[in-house]
Protein backbone atom coordinates (compact mmCIF):
# COMPACT_ATOMS: atom_id res chain seq x y z
CA UNK A 1 0.00 0.00 0.00
CA UNK A 2 1.15 3.36 -1.13
CA UNK A 3 0.80 6.51 1.17
CA UNK A 4 1.25 9.97 -0.31
CA UNK A 5 1.88 12.58 2.48
CA UNK A 6 3.70 12.95 5.65
CA UNK A 7 1.61 14.92 7.94
CA UNK A 8 -0.36 14.21 10.85
CA UNK A 9 -3.09 12.57 8.28
CA UNK A 10 -0.15 10.23 7.78
CA UNK A 11 0.17 9.20 11.35
CA UNK A 12 -3.53 8.97 11.47
CA UNK A 13 -3.78 6.53 8.49
CA UNK A 14 -0.85 4.78 9.68
CA UNK A 15 -2.87 3.88 13.46
CA UNK A 16 -5.81 2.56 11.59
CA UNK A 17 -4.00 0.40 9.32
CA UNK A 18 -1.86 -0.87 12.17
CA UNK A 19 -3.26 -0.94 15.91
CA UNK A 20 -6.31 -0.36 13.74
CA UNK A 21 -6.25 -3.92 12.61
CA UNK A 22 -5.53 -5.50 15.63
CA UNK A 23 -1.25 -5.16 16.15
CA UNK A 24 -0.17 -4.04 19.74
CA UNK A 25 2.67 -1.98 20.65
CA UNK A 26 4.58 -3.46 23.37
CA UNK A 27 7.36 -1.67 25.97
CA UNK A 28 11.06 -3.35 26.23
CA UNK A 29 13.62 -1.96 28.62
CA UNK A 30 14.47 0.73 26.36
CA UNK A 31 12.00 0.93 23.20
CA UNK A 32 8.56 0.09 22.00
CA UNK A 33 8.48 -2.73 19.87
CA UNK A 34 5.61 -3.28 17.50
CA UNK A 35 3.42 -7.18 17.87
CA UNK A 36 2.04 -7.54 14.41
CA UNK A 37 -1.26 -8.84 13.80
CA UNK A 38 -1.11 -10.37 10.19
CA UNK A 39 -4.02 -8.28 8.85
CA UNK A 40 -2.07 -4.88 8.48
CA UNK A 41 -0.92 -4.28 4.54
CA UNK A 42 2.90 -3.23 4.24
CA UNK A 43 3.31 0.59 3.98
CA UNK A 44 5.13 2.86 1.76
CA UNK A 45 5.12 6.35 2.34
CA UNK A 46 6.61 9.25 0.34
CA UNK A 47 6.54 13.06 0.03
CA UNK A 48 8.07 15.89 -1.38
CA UNK A 49 10.12 16.55 1.97
CA UNK A 50 10.29 12.87 2.48
CA UNK A 51 10.63 13.19 5.88
CA UNK A 52 7.04 12.58 8.42
CA UNK A 53 5.74 15.87 10.54
CA UNK A 54 8.71 15.26 13.85
CA UNK A 55 7.21 15.35 17.60
CA UNK A 56 5.02 18.46 17.94
CA UNK A 57 7.01 21.95 18.79
CA UNK A 58 4.87 22.60 22.09
CA UNK A 59 5.73 19.60 23.84
CA UNK A 60 8.24 20.51 26.39
CA UNK A 61 8.96 19.60 30.38
CA UNK A 62 6.17 21.43 32.44
CA UNK A 63 7.03 23.88 34.59
CA UNK A 64 8.71 25.82 31.36
CA UNK A 65 8.46 30.06 31.55
CA UNK A 66 6.06 30.95 29.13
CA UNK A 67 7.07 32.90 25.83
CA UNK A 68 7.17 36.20 25.59
CA UNK A 69 7.89 37.97 21.98
CA UNK A 70 10.90 40.63 22.09
CA UNK A 71 10.53 41.76 18.30
CA UNK A 72 7.11 40.11 16.70
CA UNK A 73 4.94 42.21 19.26
CA UNK A 74 1.52 43.74 19.53
CA UNK A 75 3.11 47.13 18.79
CA UNK A 76 5.18 45.86 16.06
CA UNK A 77 1.82 44.09 14.28
CA UNK A 78 -0.26 47.28 14.65
CA UNK A 79 2.61 49.38 12.81
CA UNK A 80 2.72 47.00 10.21
CA UNK A 81 -1.15 46.91 9.54
CA UNK A 82 -1.31 50.87 9.79
CA UNK A 83 0.27 51.63 6.50
CA UNK A 84 -3.23 50.58 4.37
CA UNK A 85 -4.20 47.28 3.05
CA UNK A 86 -2.91 45.45 -0.27
CA UNK A 87 1.07 47.13 0.22
CA UNK A 88 3.02 44.98 3.00
CA UNK A 89 4.84 42.33 1.39
CA UNK A 90 5.63 39.06 3.92
CA UNK A 91 9.36 38.38 3.57
CA UNK A 92 10.37 41.87 3.27
CA UNK A 93 8.10 43.06 6.57
CA UNK A 94 6.66 40.10 8.67
CA UNK A 95 9.46 37.80 7.53
CA UNK A 96 12.32 40.01 9.39
CA UNK A 97 10.69 39.97 12.77
CA UNK A 98 9.34 36.79 12.70
CA UNK A 99 13.05 34.98 11.70
CA UNK A 100 14.63 37.34 14.34
CA UNK A 101 12.06 36.76 16.95
CA UNK A 102 13.00 32.29 16.38
CA UNK A 103 16.71 32.93 15.93
CA UNK A 104 16.67 34.40 19.41
CA UNK A 105 14.81 31.86 21.02
CA UNK A 106 17.33 29.52 19.38
CA UNK A 107 20.78 31.96 20.42
CA UNK A 108 19.57 33.21 23.95
CA UNK A 109 20.22 28.79 25.22
CA UNK A 110 22.69 28.18 22.73
CA UNK A 111 24.83 31.06 24.26
CA UNK A 112 24.43 29.93 27.73
CA UNK A 113 25.02 26.69 26.90
CA UNK A 114 28.18 27.78 25.24
CA UNK A 115 29.53 30.98 27.47
CA UNK A 116 27.26 30.59 30.20
CA UNK A 117 25.56 33.64 31.31
CA UNK A 118 28.87 35.76 31.85
CA UNK A 119 28.06 38.89 28.67
CA UNK A 120 24.57 37.26 27.96
CA UNK A 121 23.21 40.83 29.12
CA UNK A 122 25.50 42.49 26.33
CA UNK A 123 24.72 40.04 23.65
CA UNK A 124 20.89 40.71 24.27
CA UNK A 125 21.22 44.14 23.91
CA UNK A 126 23.65 43.92 20.73
CA UNK A 127 21.07 41.43 19.52
CA UNK A 128 18.16 43.79 19.98
CA UNK A 129 19.54 46.64 18.47
CA UNK A 130 20.71 45.10 14.75
CA UNK A 131 18.75 44.33 12.05
CA UNK A 132 18.10 40.83 11.19
CA UNK A 133 19.87 39.33 8.12
CA UNK A 134 22.16 42.40 8.14
CA UNK A 135 25.93 42.38 7.57
CA UNK A 136 26.29 43.27 11.78
CA UNK A 137 23.94 40.61 12.44
CA UNK A 138 26.15 37.84 10.68
CA UNK A 139 29.11 39.44 12.34
CA UNK A 140 27.54 39.03 15.96
CA UNK A 141 26.36 35.57 15.52
CA UNK A 142 29.92 34.13 13.42
CA UNK A 143 31.74 35.74 16.42
CA UNK A 144 30.24 34.08 19.02
CA UNK A 145 28.81 30.94 17.09
CA UNK A 146 31.85 30.34 14.86
CA UNK A 147 31.08 27.07 13.98
CA UNK A 148 28.50 25.71 11.92
CA UNK A 149 26.28 23.30 14.04
CA UNK A 150 26.36 26.29 17.17
CA UNK A 151 24.07 28.43 14.32
CA UNK A 152 20.15 28.10 13.67
CA UNK A 153 19.59 27.25 9.73
CA UNK A 154 16.32 27.90 8.49
CA UNK A 155 17.02 25.41 5.11
CA UNK A 156 19.05 22.57 7.45
CA UNK A 157 15.92 22.36 9.92
CA UNK A 158 13.12 22.30 7.61
CA UNK A 159 14.74 20.31 5.21
CA UNK A 160 16.92 17.57 7.15
CA UNK A 161 17.82 15.44 3.82
CA UNK A 162 18.65 18.45 2.03
CA UNK A 163 21.19 18.21 -0.44
CA UNK A 164 22.03 14.34 0.28
CA UNK A 165 21.52 11.04 -2.03
CA UNK A 166 20.70 8.22 -0.12
CA UNK A 167 22.13 4.30 -1.53
CA UNK A 168 18.98 2.48 -0.76
CA UNK A 169 15.52 2.83 1.27
CA UNK A 170 17.45 0.79 4.27
CA UNK A 171 19.81 4.03 4.81
CA UNK A 172 17.65 6.80 4.40
CA UNK A 173 14.91 4.70 6.47
CA UNK A 174 17.66 5.08 9.23
CA UNK A 175 18.61 8.78 8.77
CA UNK A 176 14.84 9.40 8.92
CA UNK A 177 14.65 7.16 11.88
CA UNK A 178 18.23 8.87 13.62
CA UNK A 179 16.80 12.64 12.80
CA UNK A 180 13.42 11.76 15.26
CA UNK A 181 15.36 10.16 17.67
CA UNK A 182 16.88 13.60 17.80
CA UNK A 183 14.28 15.46 17.80
CA UNK A 184 12.48 13.56 20.40
CA UNK A 185 15.82 13.93 23.27
CA UNK A 186 15.51 17.77 21.91
CA UNK A 187 11.90 17.54 23.10
CA UNK A 188 12.31 15.95 25.87
CA UNK A 189 14.96 18.22 27.16
CA UNK A 190 12.88 21.18 26.57
CA UNK A 191 13.34 24.62 25.74
CA UNK A 192 15.80 25.64 28.18
CA UNK A 193 18.05 22.90 27.65
CA UNK A 194 17.84 22.41 23.86
CA UNK A 195 18.11 25.14 21.64
CA UNK A 196 16.40 24.04 18.22
CA UNK A 197 13.41 23.14 20.77
CA UNK A 198 13.31 26.27 21.92
CA UNK A 199 13.11 28.25 18.67
CA UNK A 200 10.45 26.11 16.98
CA UNK A 201 8.70 26.56 20.38
CA UNK A 202 8.81 29.81 19.63
CA UNK A 203 8.01 29.36 16.12
CA UNK A 204 4.79 27.86 17.84
CA UNK A 205 3.94 30.72 20.22
CA UNK A 206 3.89 33.36 17.22
CA UNK A 207 1.05 31.61 15.59
CA UNK A 208 -1.43 34.88 16.72
CA UNK A 209 0.91 37.68 15.99
CA UNK A 210 1.33 35.79 12.21
CA UNK A 211 -1.98 35.69 11.79
CA UNK A 212 -2.76 39.28 12.84
CA UNK A 213 -0.08 40.63 10.77
CA UNK A 214 -1.06 38.86 7.58
CA UNK A 215 -5.05 37.77 7.73
CA UNK A 216 -7.84 40.19 6.36
CA UNK A 217 -5.29 42.00 4.04
CA UNK A 218 -2.33 42.14 6.31
CA UNK A 219 -0.07 41.37 3.21
CA UNK A 220 -0.54 41.86 -0.30
CA UNK A 221 -2.30 39.07 -2.48
CA UNK A 222 0.45 38.14 -4.34
CA UNK A 223 2.91 37.92 -1.54
CA UNK A 224 0.47 35.69 0.42
CA UNK A 225 0.46 33.64 -2.58
CA UNK A 226 4.49 33.32 -3.03
CA UNK A 227 5.59 33.85 0.42
CA UNK A 228 2.75 32.26 2.54
CA UNK A 229 1.17 29.74 0.53
CA UNK A 230 3.97 28.55 -1.87
CA UNK A 231 6.54 28.16 0.99
CA UNK A 232 6.38 29.91 4.91
CA UNK A 233 2.99 27.44 4.83
CA UNK A 234 5.11 24.43 4.25
CA UNK A 235 7.89 24.93 6.25
CA UNK A 236 5.68 26.14 9.80
CA UNK A 237 3.87 22.96 9.29
CA UNK A 238 6.87 20.53 9.24
CA UNK A 239 7.91 22.51 12.01
CA UNK A 240 5.35 22.96 14.77
CA UNK A 241 2.58 21.21 13.98
CA UNK A 242 4.09 17.12 14.49
CA UNK A 243 2.17 14.68 16.92
CA UNK A 244 2.58 14.08 20.37
CA UNK A 245 5.72 12.42 21.28
CA UNK A 246 3.56 8.79 21.64
CA UNK A 247 3.27 8.43 17.71
CA UNK A 248 6.53 9.18 16.75
CA UNK A 249 7.80 6.72 19.16
CA UNK A 250 5.40 4.27 17.64
CA UNK A 251 6.68 5.08 14.16
CA UNK A 252 10.05 4.31 14.91
CA UNK A 253 8.39 0.90 16.27
CA UNK A 254 7.39 0.26 12.51
CA UNK A 255 10.05 1.16 10.85
CA UNK A 256 12.01 -0.89 12.90
CA UNK A 257 9.85 -3.87 12.50
CA UNK A 258 9.39 -3.45 8.45
CA UNK A 259 5.61 -2.58 8.57
CA UNK A 260 6.78 0.93 7.60
CA UNK A 261 9.27 1.97 4.58
CA UNK A 262 9.59 5.40 4.07
CA UNK A 263 9.97 6.03 -0.12
CA UNK A 264 12.80 9.50 0.06
CA UNK A 265 12.06 12.82 -1.01
CA UNK A 266 10.67 14.43 -3.63
CA UNK A 267 8.40 11.35 -4.14
CA UNK A 268 7.06 10.90 -7.36
CA UNK A 269 3.56 8.44 -7.48
CA UNK A 270 2.45 7.82 -11.41
CA UNK A 271 -0.27 5.51 -12.52
CA UNK A 272 0.32 2.43 -14.74
CA UNK A 273 -2.83 2.33 -16.70
CA UNK A 274 -2.09 -1.20 -18.41
CA UNK A 275 -1.00 -2.93 -14.54
CA UNK A 276 -3.71 -0.96 -12.91
CA UNK A 277 -1.21 -0.23 -10.16
CA UNK A 278 0.78 2.83 -8.63
CA UNK A 279 4.46 3.16 -8.83
CA UNK A 280 6.32 5.94 -6.43
CA UNK A 281 9.61 6.09 -6.60
CA UNK A 282 12.58 8.69 -5.17
CA UNK A 283 15.00 10.52 -7.25
CA UNK A 284 17.15 10.86 -3.81
CA UNK A 285 16.81 7.21 -2.78
CA UNK A 286 18.63 4.48 -5.20
CA UNK A 287 16.48 1.45 -5.84
CA UNK A 288 13.56 3.06 -4.34
CA UNK A 289 11.10 2.14 -6.84
CA UNK A 290 8.17 0.60 -5.77
CA UNK A 291 4.12 -0.44 -6.72
CA UNK A 292 1.38 -0.90 -5.32
CA UNK A 293 -2.56 -1.58 -6.50
CA UNK A 294 -3.74 0.54 -3.47
CA UNK A 295 -2.99 4.49 -3.04
CA UNK A 296 -4.15 6.79 -0.20
CA UNK A 297 -3.99 10.45 -0.40
CA UNK A 298 -2.83 11.21 3.45
CA UNK A 299 -2.45 15.41 2.40
CA UNK A 300 -5.23 17.46 3.54
CA UNK A 301 -6.46 19.19 0.50
CA UNK A 302 -7.01 23.25 0.46
CA UNK A 303 -10.06 25.16 1.45
CA UNK A 304 -11.79 26.02 -1.60
CA UNK A 305 -15.40 26.84 -1.20
CA UNK A 306 -15.66 27.82 -4.81
CA UNK A 307 -15.49 24.33 -5.65
CA UNK A 308 -17.50 23.20 -2.67
CA UNK A 309 -19.92 20.25 -2.85
CA UNK A 310 -21.05 20.79 0.44
CA UNK A 311 -25.59 21.55 -0.01
CA UNK A 312 -25.29 24.40 2.48
CA UNK A 313 -22.01 26.19 1.41
CA UNK A 314 -23.13 25.46 -2.80
CA UNK A 315 -26.41 26.68 -2.09
CA UNK A 316 -25.56 29.55 -0.10
CA UNK A 317 -22.43 30.21 -2.92
CA UNK A 318 -25.23 30.11 -5.64
CA UNK A 319 -27.47 32.09 -4.19
CA UNK A 320 -25.01 34.87 -3.06
CA UNK A 321 -25.01 34.33 0.39
CA UNK A 322 -21.21 33.41 0.70
CA UNK A 323 -18.26 34.52 -1.52
CA UNK A 324 -15.03 33.73 -1.60
CA UNK A 325 -12.08 36.07 0.47
CA UNK A 326 -10.49 38.35 -1.59
CA UNK A 327 -6.46 39.57 -0.63
CA UNK A 328 -5.96 43.12 -2.08
CA UNK A 329 -2.89 43.99 -3.89
CA UNK A 330 -2.00 47.38 -4.75
CA UNK A 331 0.19 46.56 -7.24
CA UNK A 332 -1.97 43.62 -9.23
CA UNK A 333 -5.92 44.87 -8.35
CA UNK A 334 -8.31 43.60 -7.04
CA UNK A 335 -5.98 41.11 -5.37
CA UNK A 336 -5.87 37.24 -5.23
CA UNK A 337 -8.79 35.06 -4.33
CA UNK A 338 -8.72 31.92 -1.79
CA UNK A 339 -10.43 29.80 -1.19
CA UNK A 340 -11.77 31.00 2.69
CA UNK A 341 -15.36 32.35 2.58
CA UNK A 342 -15.16 35.64 3.43
CA UNK A 343 -15.87 36.72 7.20
CA UNK A 344 -15.49 40.54 8.65
CA UNK A 345 -12.42 41.14 10.67
CA UNK A 346 -13.09 40.34 14.26
CA UNK A 347 -16.67 39.02 14.36
CA UNK A 348 -16.58 36.77 11.64
CA UNK A 349 -19.44 37.61 10.12
CA UNK A 350 -20.15 35.78 6.83
CA UNK A 351 -20.00 38.38 3.92
CA UNK A 352 -22.16 38.07 1.01
CA UNK A 353 -21.61 38.85 -2.66
CA UNK A 354 -22.57 42.12 -2.67
CA UNK A 355 -20.06 42.99 0.07
CA UNK A 356 -22.49 43.27 3.03
CA UNK A 357 -22.26 41.04 5.79
CA UNK A 358 -25.02 39.06 7.24
CA UNK A 359 -26.02 39.86 10.90
CA UNK A 360 -26.64 36.77 12.16
CA UNK A 361 -24.63 34.36 10.28
CA UNK A 362 -21.18 33.39 11.19
CA UNK A 363 -17.97 31.64 9.72
CA UNK A 364 -14.45 29.76 11.56
CA UNK A 365 -12.75 27.16 11.31
CA UNK A 366 -11.26 25.05 8.66
CA UNK A 367 -13.60 27.16 6.16
CA UNK A 368 -11.06 30.26 7.02
CA UNK A 369 -8.38 28.47 6.85
CA UNK A 370 -6.68 30.87 4.11
CA UNK A 371 -7.78 33.97 6.84
CA UNK A 372 -6.53 32.48 10.03
CA UNK A 373 -3.18 32.16 8.57
CA UNK A 374 -0.79 29.91 7.90
CA UNK A 375 -0.54 28.03 11.10
CA UNK A 376 -3.92 27.87 11.80
CA UNK A 377 -5.21 29.51 15.44
CA UNK A 378 -3.83 28.95 18.64
CA UNK A 379 -6.24 27.90 21.48
CA UNK A 380 -6.16 30.76 23.29
CA UNK A 381 -7.62 33.01 20.25
CA UNK A 382 -10.32 30.20 19.24
CA UNK A 383 -11.42 31.04 22.45
CA UNK A 384 -11.01 34.71 22.35
CA UNK A 385 -12.30 34.64 18.18
CA UNK A 386 -15.47 32.33 19.33
CA UNK A 387 -15.86 34.74 22.43
CA UNK A 388 -16.38 37.75 19.47
CA UNK A 389 -18.82 35.59 17.54
CA UNK A 390 -20.77 35.56 20.75
CA UNK A 391 -20.66 38.79 21.53
CA UNK A 392 -21.74 40.08 18.12
CA UNK A 393 -24.67 37.36 18.14
CA UNK A 394 -25.44 38.75 21.33
CA UNK A 395 -25.40 42.49 20.27
CA UNK A 396 -27.44 42.02 17.34
CA UNK A 397 -30.22 39.62 19.37
CA UNK A 398 -30.93 43.23 21.62
CA UNK A 399 -30.44 45.16 18.73
CA UNK A 400 -33.80 43.44 17.28
CA UNK A 401 -35.55 42.28 20.65
CA UNK A 402 -38.74 44.90 20.72
CA UNK A 403 -37.29 46.83 23.40
CA UNK A 404 -34.92 47.84 21.23
CA UNK A 405 -37.35 48.32 18.15
CA UNK A 406 -36.37 52.10 18.60
CA UNK A 407 -32.68 52.21 18.15
CA UNK A 408 -31.73 49.64 15.31
CA UNK A 409 -28.52 49.69 13.84
CA UNK A 410 -27.63 49.56 10.28
CA UNK A 411 -27.77 45.75 8.81
CA UNK A 412 -25.13 43.73 8.96
CA UNK A 413 -22.76 45.65 11.29
CA UNK A 414 -21.85 45.89 14.95
CA UNK A 415 -21.25 49.51 16.97
CA UNK A 416 -17.91 48.73 17.95
CA UNK A 417 -19.10 50.49 21.59
CA UNK A 418 -21.11 47.98 22.33
CA UNK A 419 -18.06 45.74 22.67
CA UNK A 420 -14.64 47.02 23.74
CA UNK A 421 -11.41 46.22 21.57
CA UNK A 422 -7.92 46.22 21.49
CA UNK A 423 -5.54 48.04 19.83
CA UNK A 424 -5.93 45.55 16.99
CA UNK A 425 -9.47 45.90 17.07
CA UNK A 426 -10.09 42.70 18.97
CA UNK A 427 -13.09 42.30 21.27
CA UNK A 428 -11.53 41.85 25.19
CA UNK A 429 -12.68 38.52 26.36
CA UNK A 430 -13.62 40.64 29.55
CA UNK A 431 -16.92 41.57 28.15
CA UNK A 432 -18.19 38.43 26.53
CA UNK A 433 -19.62 37.18 30.04
CA UNK A 434 -21.40 40.58 30.47
CA UNK A 435 -23.31 40.57 26.94
CA UNK A 436 -24.13 36.84 27.25
CA UNK A 437 -26.08 37.52 31.01
CA UNK A 438 -27.62 40.83 29.86
CA UNK A 439 -28.97 38.59 26.52
CA UNK A 440 -29.44 35.67 27.29
CA UNK A 441 -29.03 32.79 25.30
CA UNK A 442 -29.24 32.78 21.42
CA UNK A 443 -32.32 31.30 19.85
Amino acid sequence: MLLEGLGLSFYDYVTLLTTGRGGQFRSDARNLRYQPSGEEPVIYAGSRRGMPYPVRADFSPAGEQPFVPRFLTEAAVVALRESGPGIRDFTRDVWPLLAKEVEWAFYSVQYTQLHGTRGFEDFSARYAATDWDSPGMHELITGLFPQRWMQWDWDRDAKPSAGRRFRDPVEFGGFAADYHRAVLDEAAAGVTRSPRRAATAALRRLREPVRLAVSHHGIAGSSYRRDVENWFDGLSKFLVWGPPPVRVEELLALLEAGVVHLIGPQTRVTLDRTSAAFTAESPMVDRSRVTARVLIDARLPATDVRNATDPLIASMRAAGDCRPHLISDAATPPGYLVGSLDVTENTFSLVRRDGQAHPRRFAYGVPLRGILGPFGTALPAVVEHCDAIVATACTVRAATSPAAATAKTKVGTTPRSAVPHDALGRPHAASMAFLAERHGEIS
